[in-house]
């Protein structure tokens, strides 16, 4: 009999086993999370699983993904001793009307307030219809549209609350592995302010900071943080992304570096991200900058008629901040909002404009424009007009500036100009921008006028 248990034991074993092990993980259990945000309302998530694998061959699900995954982006990285074979993604079918279906022909309970006794009245039905409309069977008739709430015993089989991977791998024996899966999401963004505040009229103190948003249904724990400032080409279809294995930093403070042809940047501490959460963080500041305030008069039209005109010009208040190490800045600025303060005697801010930037290298120049000045009035006007031949004229014009500040100001006034022209006066000097501007830069003292006058021969 011994003998017959042992034969038995041994043809066990030899035959193949088609049991397959099926581990089931969730997201929470992730060991490492890296985010990438872009400015397009996407982010690469990489995220890595410890496991165990206990068979030959065997199924992995993974639950709790979010809503909006590319499918397609999908990049699954295992180590060389496992084969993945198969990939499956199952997105989210959560919905009323996809729990109702479940429980067609199934019992269920209505619900109705009694106003009179202040109590809930049950009722046991059977549910005969979910599309539009709720049919109801109760006591051998049929409801439309019962009043009552309808109440599940739960959520029926094969309804997902979030969405699922599952994958089927081969091995030549049981292992501990580290997963690693990555993939495109859609409702995760970042933009960028920058609080300027002036402390007087030459210095200022700046912080800029990354406002994200995780607009998606998961929330992301300690996760490595990098954000993606350029304008990335997408295809009409997602594109597999090569995917960067996450790297501890000792420092906290975010570090900027040139990513491919965009600018990345990476927060050195894990940042956690709530599903529905904005947060603002810190991405860099400064303080003791350089400010320069100018005043630009530009007038965008330029056609000359027999018919004298005068217009007001408004005056723009531009400030200029040199991106430069020797100006304690040298950042790469990602484009965004500026929003400017200015500090009242007493030490409070008050708002004094904002503007929005391009992304900015390096030793460039940041101009924000904070809005149009009170005190300083100007004023065109033609004064002369002549016709010289068929297309050729020639006119005078004269550009007023009135100063009714305290201080000594410096003015740039650019005047739009067509055709082949020729400057055959001037009461000040200027300089040629391009073919159809030149610029004036005239100093006007506090609380006096000054007059810009000049004559042109324009053939049209």
């Amino acid at each position: 009999m011994k003998k017959i248990l042992a034969l038995l034991v041994m043809l066990v074993w030899l035959i193949p086993s088609t049991v397959t092990s099926k581990t089931i993980i969730s997201t929470d259990s992730a060991k490492e999370i890296s985010i990438t945000i872009y400015n397009d309302n996407t982010a690469f998530i990489s995220e890595a699983y410890l496991l165990r694998l206990s068979r030959k061959k065997g199924e992995i699900q993974i639950n709790g993904l979010p809503d909006g995954i590319a499918s397609s982006s999908i990049n699954i990285l295992a180590p060389e001793s496992v084969e993945i074979t198969e990939q499956s993604f199952y997105p989210s079918n959560f919905s009323k009307e996809e729990v109702l279906q479940r429980y067609i022909n199934r019992e269920i309970k209505l619900v109705l307030w009694d106003r009179n006794n202040l109590k809930k009245i049950y009722q046991r039905a059977r549910l005969l219809g979910s599309r539009g409309q709720y049919y109801f069977e109760i006591n051998g008739e049929i409801y439309l549209n019962h009043p009552g709430t309808i109440v599940l015993p739960k959520i029926p089989g094969g309804v997902y609350e979030n969405g699922r991977l599952r994958l089927k791998y081969r091995t030549d024996k049981a292992r501990k592995i580290v997963l690693r899966i990555g993939y495109d999401l859609i409702g995760l963004n970042w933009s960028s302010t920058c609080m300027l505040t002036l402390l007087n009229e030459e210095l200022a103190y700046l912080k800029c900071l990354a406002t994200i948003q995780n607009n998606t249904d998961r929330a992301f724990k300690n996760a490595s943080l990098r954000l993606v400032a350029g304008k990335l080409h997408r295809a009409s279809q997602q594109p597999e992304r090569v995917f960067a294995l996450a790297v501890k930093e000792k420092s906290a403070a975010p570090t900027e570096r040139p990513l491919y042809e965009y600018h990345e940047y990476r927060i050195n501490r894990p940042v956690t991200l709530k599903e529905r959460e904005t947060k603002t963080l810190l991405l860099f500041e400064a303080n003791n900058i350089r400010v320069e305030k100018s005043y630009i008069i530009k007038n965008n039209l330029f056609y000359p008629s027999a018919y004298n005109s005068s217009a007001n010009l408004p005056v723009k208040v531009i400030l200029k901040i040199k991106n430069r190490p020797d100006n304690n800045l040298g950042y790469v600025f990602p484009a965004g909002k500026v929003r400017v303060y200015s500090l009242r005697s007493d030490a409070s801010m008050v708002f004094s404009g904002s503007d929005t930037i391009d992304h900015t290298p390096r030793g460039e120049e940041i101009l924000i424009t904070t809005g149009w000045a009170f005190d300083i009035k100007a004023r065109r006007r033609q004064v002369d007009y002549i016709r010289i031949g068929p297309n050729t004229f020639e006119g005078t014009y004269e550009i007023t500036i009135t100063n009714h500040k305290s201080r000594d100001i410096k003015v740039k006034v650019i005047e739009t100009l067509q055709g082949q022209w020729s400057i055959i006066e001037s009461s000040h000097a200027y300089k040629k921008i391009d073919a159809t501007h030149i610029e004036f830069n005239p100093l006007v003292p506090a609380r006096e006028t000054v007059k810009i006058v000049y004559k042109i021969r324009t053939k049209l």
